[in-house]
């Protein structure tokens, strides 16, 4: 698959923070064949076991294949099943910034997603940990996410559904150029997030030295906002949050702008 050829699977980066080693020889593979491990297959062939147990325990759901369907393509199914609305999905795909990630079990709640990632152990490792950071940095930035939001806006707002459903039609992607490399700057650094598409287009604005700078401290200093009493530090993270929510929105109308400027 060329996506993974160039970029990097979550599995992979795991590998790659457990042995840096691995991960090279898995990139750059040696001119033999590695022997058979049978005990890692059988390891392999128990832990699919698990995740269809897994699956039980939210029926209904469809299935995103890996075998069979490019990275592309599993991804673009993922996408038509939110937007069509489906509750429950198994290894839902997703990429963003050259990762590519499979959920194990995606599953709505409400105006929200929940992740369940299925491990064949008995208690919480430091790897799973990571494991599911890596899973929150890709699905942060994913339109359907976006989408997803309004349409339950507009279960919520009846008298507002007209217009809130008007507007998912007309979302557009404002990465997709970058993501496509229709329009590259070498300041990018071979990422397509806004976070280095800005600064290099845009070079006066940027998300560096704010309080709350990226998609993952946004969503750290919302919970931490839920939990606190003080209403001093609820105004300061309340302060960098709409700063952070005021920048992205300011950042995104500034890119447009210079796409119609070099267009």
């Amino acid at each position: 698959m060329k996506f993974l050829d160039a970029g990097l699977s979550k599995s992979l980066i795991l590998k790659g923070m457990q042995c840096p080693k691995a991960l090279f020889l898995f990139k750059n593979p040696p001119k033999f064949e590695f022997p058979s491990q049978p005990d890692l297959e059988a390891q392999f062939r128990s832990g699919n076991e698990v995740g269809l147990l897994a699956q039980q325990l939210f029926p209904g759901g469809t299935e995103v294949p890996f075998h069979g369907l490019s990275v592309t393509q599993q991804i673009e199914q993922t996408r038509q099943l939110i937007d069509s609305g489906a509750q429950v999905i198994y290894e839902a795909s997703f990429a963003f910034d050259g990762i590519f990630v499979k959920v194990d079990i995606l599953v709505k709640d409400g105006d929200s997603w929940q992740i369940h990632e299925v491990k064949m152990g008995t208690a919480v490792k430091e790897v799973n940990c990571d494991d599911v950071a890596i899973q929150y940095y890709v699905l942060t930035y994913n339109q359907a996410f976006e989408k997803g939001v309004l349409r339950n806006l507009a279960e919520l707002f009846p008298d507002l559904a007209d217009a809130l459903k008007a507007r998912v039609e007309n979302v557009r992607d404002l990465m997709v150029p970058f993501r496509k490399r229709d329009l590259y700057r070498w300041q990018m650094r071979g990422s397509y997030s806004i976070k280095a598409v800005l600064p290099a287009l845009v070079p006066d604005l940027s998300y560096e030295g704010m309080d709350v700078a990226d998609g993952m401290a946004a969503m750290r200093a919302y919970h931490e906002m839920c939990a606190l009493d003080d209403p001093v530090a609820l105004a300061e993270l309340r302060r960098g949050l709409l700063e952070y929510c005021r920048l992205d929105t300011l950042a995104m109308v500034r890119i447009l702008g210079e796409l119609e400027r070099i267009n």
